[in-house]
């Protein structure tokens, strides 16, 4: 299962990191004392500590990571403090690319999509669902990510991991079953090899224990296939357009001054969206996982 985060950002830019404090309804709500936060890199490395947020009243707090910590493809902790008490905690995903870029997917639709029409954060959410169901219907990434898991032990030189396409291994800690915690040194994280499929061999002699092993790597490809950028272009600007319909959700047809129209229907593993160009390109590419017994 694929944890979600509080933000997604390009890496090697700067990062713009916000917490916006709510009350008990969900809403925002004004704080005045002083906002600091400390940003952890996956493996509990801090990158800032302390540093003070921007922002006052009722507006969200923010801080601009700069683009020197974002070099590596990871998932990022910023612990926010007011007043020096720990108050909340968000995470930052730093990608290695996006689907499709905002120029390239406006263009598709004549600047339809520009920022005087929607909003960042309304432009930002499209995106991110319009990712998290493709990599969802394709059971792998198209771009470089983060993922951390805590694996069983099966195998003493083999682990089987639950992403396709791993790229790197960033650390990993052996748990033996007395809780005792050994990380692997940067020699043998060199030594490992990775295989397309979703395993990690170790080739330097080693086992990976007697208990379990939890890892963070980055696995993805470089970037989609064109055909599935196409697609992914078609797709968000099917969820942007979505939320200004006047068509109700449970609508099967419609009717216009010029022509009667029968709507798709997603759901079946054939037709996951109801969009032909789009099925067809997710159907083309998805992938399945080999038993193993």
């Amino acid at each position: 299962m694929r944890l979600s985060s509080d933000q997604r950002s390009l890496a090697g830019a700067p990062a713009v990191l916000s917490w916006q404090p709510l009350d008990g309804d969900g809403l925002p709500r004004s704080i005045s004392g002083a906002v600091t936060l400390t940003v952890s890199s996956s493996a509990g490395t801090a990158l800032v500590s302390d540093v003070a947020a921007t922002g006052t009243g009722v507006t969200a707090r923010t801080y601009t990571l700069a683009a020197t910590h974002t070099a590596q493809v990871d998932r990022l902790t910023a612990v926010w403090s007011v007043d020096d008490v720990a108050t909340a905690t968000t995470h930052v995903d730093i990608v290695g690319a996006f689907y499709a870029s905002w120029p390239a997917i406006s263009r598709r639709y004549g600047g339809a999509l520009d920022a005087s029409t929607w909003s960042p954060e309304q432009r930002a959410s499209a995106r991110n669902a319009a990712e998290d169901r493709f990599e969802s219907e394709l059971a792998y990434s198209c771009r470089r990510q983060f993922r951390e898991e805590l694996i069983p032990v099966r195998s003493h030189c083999r682990l089987l991991l639950d992403e396709f396409e791993p790229r790197q291994v960033l650390w990993a800690t052996l748990i033996d079953h007395a809780g005792t915690e050994t990380a692997l040194t940067p020699t043998e994280l060199g030594a490992l090899e990775l295989a397309s499929a979703g395993w990690v061999d170790r080739l330097d002699g080693g086992s990976w224990g007697c208990g379990s092993v939890r890892i963070g790597y980055v696995h993805g490809l470089d970037a989609p296939p064109a055909d599935l950028a196409d697609a992914f272009a078609t797709y968000v600007m099917h969820v942007m357009t979505r939320q200004r319909s006047t068509i109700p959700a449970r609508a099967t047809s419609f009717t216009t001054a010029e022509a009667s129209y029968t709507l798709s229907a997603p759901g079946s593993e054939r037709r996951p969206t109801g969009i032909d160009e789009v099925d067809e390109a997710l159907i083309a590419h998805r992938r399945h996982r080999v038993g193993i017994a």
